[in-house]
Protein backbone atom coordinates (compact mmCIF):
# COMPACT_ATOMS: atom_id res chain seq x y z
CA UNK A 1 0.00 0.00 0.00
CA UNK A 2 2.84 2.16 0.85
CA UNK A 3 3.83 2.51 -3.07
CA UNK A 4 0.74 3.25 -3.92
CA UNK A 5 0.18 6.33 -1.71
CA UNK A 6 0.52 9.61 -3.29
CA UNK A 7 3.06 12.35 -3.11
CA UNK A 8 2.80 15.65 -0.62
CA UNK A 9 4.49 18.68 -1.13
CA UNK A 10 6.52 20.81 1.69
CA UNK A 11 3.49 23.25 1.61
CA UNK A 12 1.06 20.10 2.44
CA UNK A 13 3.27 19.00 4.70
CA UNK A 14 3.69 22.07 6.46
CA UNK A 15 -0.05 21.88 6.82
CA UNK A 16 -0.10 18.59 8.16
CA UNK A 17 2.40 18.99 10.41
CA UNK A 18 0.63 20.86 13.30
CA UNK A 19 -2.25 18.38 13.62
CA UNK A 20 0.22 15.38 13.62
CA UNK A 21 1.43 16.87 16.04
CA UNK A 22 -1.94 16.91 17.89
CA UNK A 23 -1.46 13.34 17.21
CA UNK A 24 1.52 12.78 18.65
CA UNK A 25 3.23 11.18 15.13
CA UNK A 26 4.81 12.77 11.94
CA UNK A 27 2.60 13.61 9.43
CA UNK A 28 4.41 12.29 6.42
CA UNK A 29 7.38 9.78 5.81
CA UNK A 30 9.55 9.06 3.14
CA UNK A 31 9.18 6.06 0.90
CA UNK A 32 11.14 4.99 -2.37
CA UNK A 33 10.25 5.62 -5.91
CA UNK A 34 9.59 2.34 -6.77
CA UNK A 35 8.90 1.34 -10.39
CA UNK A 36 5.02 0.43 -8.88
CA UNK A 37 4.96 4.48 -7.51
CA UNK A 38 6.08 5.53 -10.99
CA UNK A 39 3.90 3.38 -12.52
CA UNK A 40 0.69 4.47 -10.91
CA UNK A 41 1.68 8.50 -11.76
CA UNK A 42 2.56 7.48 -15.44
CA UNK A 43 -1.33 6.49 -15.29
CA UNK A 44 -2.66 9.33 -13.77
CA UNK A 45 -0.04 12.19 -15.81
CA UNK A 46 -0.19 10.36 -19.19
CA UNK A 47 2.06 12.27 -21.83
CA UNK A 48 3.99 12.94 -18.68
CA UNK A 49 6.56 10.37 -17.71
CA UNK A 50 9.91 12.58 -18.81
CA UNK A 51 8.36 15.22 -16.55
CA UNK A 52 7.41 12.44 -13.99
CA UNK A 53 11.14 10.77 -14.23
CA UNK A 54 12.54 14.20 -13.40
CA UNK A 55 10.62 14.84 -10.38
CA UNK A 56 10.71 11.23 -8.68
CA UNK A 57 13.61 9.83 -9.99
CA UNK A 58 13.53 5.77 -9.55
CA UNK A 59 15.38 5.07 -6.72
CA UNK A 60 15.17 8.05 -4.84
CA UNK A 61 12.63 9.32 -2.37
CA UNK A 62 8.86 11.39 -2.10
CA UNK A 63 7.37 12.46 0.81
CA UNK A 64 4.11 10.43 1.61
CA UNK A 65 0.93 10.72 4.36
CA UNK A 66 2.31 8.30 7.20
CA UNK A 67 0.19 5.54 7.76
CA UNK A 68 -0.51 3.44 11.09
CA UNK A 69 0.00 0.12 11.72
CA UNK A 70 -2.88 -1.61 10.06
CA UNK A 71 -1.80 0.65 6.56
CA UNK A 72 -4.45 3.36 7.31
CA UNK A 73 -3.67 6.74 7.06
CA UNK A 74 -3.02 8.42 10.36
CA UNK A 75 -5.65 11.51 9.56
CA UNK A 76 -8.61 8.64 9.02
CA UNK A 77 -10.99 8.52 11.64
CA UNK A 78 -14.46 6.36 11.94
CA UNK A 79 -16.11 9.24 9.66
CA UNK A 80 -13.71 9.91 7.15
CA UNK A 81 -10.61 12.52 7.26
CA UNK A 82 -10.34 14.30 10.49
CA UNK A 83 -8.33 17.18 9.17
CA UNK A 84 -10.49 20.45 7.88
CA UNK A 85 -10.53 20.33 4.40
CA UNK A 86 -8.06 23.42 3.68
CA UNK A 87 -5.40 21.47 5.51
CA UNK A 88 -6.01 17.83 3.82
CA UNK A 89 -2.99 17.26 0.63
CA UNK A 90 -4.40 18.62 -2.58
CA UNK A 91 -4.80 15.15 -3.87
CA UNK A 92 -6.93 13.69 -0.88
CA UNK A 93 -9.54 17.23 -1.62
CA UNK A 94 -9.95 16.37 -5.34
CA UNK A 95 -10.55 12.73 -4.63
CA UNK A 96 -12.36 11.14 -6.27
CA UNK A 97 -12.15 13.61 -9.32
CA UNK A 98 -9.38 13.90 -11.47
CA UNK A 99 -8.82 15.74 -14.74
CA UNK A 100 -7.04 14.05 -17.81
CA UNK A 101 -6.27 16.38 -20.57
CA UNK A 102 -9.53 18.36 -20.56
CA UNK A 103 -12.04 15.80 -19.60
CA UNK A 104 -12.87 15.03 -15.79
CA UNK A 105 -13.27 12.00 -14.88
CA UNK A 106 -14.00 9.89 -11.24
CA UNK A 107 -12.22 7.04 -9.85
CA UNK A 108 -13.99 3.87 -8.95
CA UNK A 109 -13.30 2.68 -5.61
CA UNK A 110 -15.09 0.03 -3.51
CA UNK A 111 -13.30 1.86 -0.70
CA UNK A 112 -14.66 5.36 -1.21
CA UNK A 113 -18.14 5.99 0.82
CA UNK A 114 -19.63 8.82 -1.66
CA UNK A 115 -19.01 6.87 -4.84
CA UNK A 116 -20.69 3.66 -3.38
CA UNK A 117 -23.74 6.17 -3.09
CA UNK A 118 -23.46 8.29 -6.21
CA UNK A 119 -22.56 6.69 -9.90
CA UNK A 120 -22.52 10.00 -11.83
CA UNK A 121 -19.83 12.76 -12.00
CA UNK A 122 -22.53 15.37 -12.03
CA UNK A 123 -24.11 13.58 -8.72
CA UNK A 124 -20.39 13.31 -6.74
CA UNK A 125 -20.35 17.30 -7.71
CA UNK A 126 -23.59 17.93 -6.15
CA UNK A 127 -22.88 15.76 -3.14
CA UNK A 128 -19.48 17.66 -2.42
CA UNK A 129 -20.68 20.80 -3.16
CA UNK A 130 -18.41 21.33 -6.19
CA UNK A 131 -18.21 22.05 -10.06
CA UNK A 132 -15.62 21.02 -12.46
CA UNK A 133 -14.32 24.71 -12.46
CA UNK A 134 -13.42 24.71 -8.95
CA UNK A 135 -11.92 20.94 -9.26
CA UNK A 136 -9.86 22.48 -12.47
CA UNK A 137 -8.38 24.53 -10.38
CA UNK A 138 -7.52 22.29 -7.35
CA UNK A 139 -5.87 20.28 -9.98
CA UNK A 140 -3.68 22.99 -10.86
CA UNK A 141 -3.35 24.04 -8.00
CA UNK A 142 -2.11 20.10 -7.43
CA UNK A 143 -0.29 19.76 -10.50
CA UNK A 144 2.02 22.91 -9.19
CA UNK A 145 2.65 21.73 -5.81
CA UNK A 146 3.64 18.89 -6.49
CA UNK A 147 6.37 20.76 -9.66
CA UNK A 148 4.37 20.11 -12.90
CA UNK A 149 2.79 22.35 -15.03
CA UNK A 150 -0.31 23.46 -15.38
CA UNK A 151 -2.06 23.02 -18.91
CA UNK A 152 -2.15 26.71 -19.47
CA UNK A 153 1.95 26.67 -18.53
CA UNK A 154 2.28 24.06 -20.83
CA UNK A 155 0.52 25.70 -23.72
CA UNK A 156 2.16 28.72 -23.34
CA UNK A 157 5.49 27.17 -23.27
CA UNK A 158 4.58 24.74 -25.97
CA UNK A 159 3.70 28.59 -28.00
CA UNK A 160 7.15 29.74 -27.60
CA UNK A 161 8.89 27.31 -28.52
CA UNK A 162 6.85 26.29 -31.49
CA UNK A 163 7.08 29.97 -32.51
CA UNK A 164 10.68 30.27 -32.68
Amino acid sequence: MEESCFPVSLEEQARLEPHALLLGTPGHSRTSNTDFFLHGLFRLFPGERQRIQVLFPEGETHRRLALTSDGSCIFLGTEGCILPRTDRPFYCRLYPFWYINAGLFTFSSRQCLAVNRVSSTAGLCALFKTDPSALRALYDTLRTAWGLPTDEQRYISCAKNCSS
